[in-house]
């Protein structure tokens, strides 16, 4: 008969079940959405010779060889997870493993319609109609000294931090196989077509095709994984990448996998 413990921890609603466990106990679950990882601590996570594996329906997260121990658990989270239930488990051994039901985010009944506000103050008068108009099959992508920087494509900037985020997970998904635990020759340059990278790499390695004219490398160990994508198209405005820290104002993202 299967065991269950009720859990409440910060935005996390969780059902614990065990199957084929005897020893395994979680005490908290926490999910970082900005950091994009998830901590797991408790009790006996680890068996000898043994990485753990943690699946959250059945896709599975990347665990680095120093990202945990008998008492903690960090995960790499896939890109875009959205608030929801998701079964999530913990793997000891090939057929040994602890499942959660989580519930991540305030998820909950729809509350009752609040009162109208009062209406704001009139704001200063903006541009006219025509400073702001790019031309058809063009975007908005950022402002300089008030004047819109169209583009004839999505967000560039956008567009490399989803290219850094895809890597992300297809390195997840390559360590997810226990046989691959070694990064390869680095630093690895990927092909902006996709497919294996172009030089460096371990054996079996595949990553998806990047957006537009971007490029991208990895370097580091398996202490620090470094992801940098190049916006190579020159139309990120340094606005953008000014406030934001992953930036390196020259056009280049940086994702880092602890």
């Amino acid at each position: 008969m299967k065991t269950k413990y009720y859990l409440l921890v910060a935005s996390l609603c969780f059902l614990a079940t065990t199957a084929n466990s005897a020893s395994i106990k979680i005490d908290t679950v926490t999910v970082d959405q900005v950091a994009g990882e998830l901590y797991i601590t408790g009790v006996d996570l680890t068996q000898p010779s043994f990485t753990p594996a943690v699946t959250l329906d059945d896709q599975s997260l990347f665990v680095c060889p120093s990202c945990y121990s008998a008492t903690n658990i960090t995960a790499v989270l896939p890109p875009g997870l959205l608030s929801g239930d998701y079964a999530l488990r913990v793997f000891t051994s090939n057929n040994n493993y602890f499942e959660y039901h989580l519930t991540i985010g305030a998820v909950g009944l729809q509350g009752e319609k609040g009162e109208k506000g009062d209406t704001g103050m009139i704001g200063p008068q903006g541009p006219g109609i025509g400073d702001f108009m790019c031309d058809k099959g063009e975007y908005v992508i950022g402002f300089k000294d008030n004047v819109p920087v169209c583009s004839q494509s999505t967000n560039p900037c956008k567009a490399a931090e989803s290219d850094a985020n895809s890597i992300a997970a297809s390195i997840a998904d390559y360590f997810a196989i226990p046989s691959h635990i070694t990064l390869g020759t680095t630093p690895i340059v990927l092909n902006p077509v996709g497919g294996p990278p172009e030089s460096g790499g371990a054996a079996d390695m595949t990553f998806p095709a990047l957006s537009e004219d971007n490029t991208a490398r990895i370097k580091g160990d398996f202490s620090e994984i470094i992801i940098e994508v190049s916006d190579n198209s020159g139309r990120c405005p340094i606005e953008y990448q000014d406030a934001h820290p992953n930036w390196n104002g020259a056009g280049v993202y940086t994702k880092s996998m602890k």
